[in-house]
């Protein structure tokens, strides 16, 4: 393995050890990621983004009130378990 690197080397060089397999690069600079996030959005986007954001603090009452409960039936189990003992 190291003697083809070295062979490499020295037919072309430092670009010789470059690894040019696999999936290229996407060329995504920073210029690239601010113009998506400066693009104003429509009324339909608005008011699906409030519509998604008041669904997700919904699920994650919803997350937090069944962790609980499930808390609260356990400690409740283990209570009527030592009872009977």
């Amino acid at each position: 393995m190291v003697y083809r690197w070295e062979k490499a080397y020295q037919k072309h060089g430092l670009s010789g050890l470059e690894d040019n397999k696999g999936r290229p690069r996407k060329n995504m600079t920073k210029s690239n990621k601010k113009s998506k996030l400066n693009t104003p959005i429509n009324e339909s986007e608005r008011e699906e983004l409030i519509r998604l954001r008041e669904e997700n603090r919904l699920l994650k009452m919803k997350i937090i009130y069944e962790k609980k409960l499930q808390a609260l039936l356990l400690e409740e189990e283990a209570e009527a378990r030592k009872r009977q003992r």
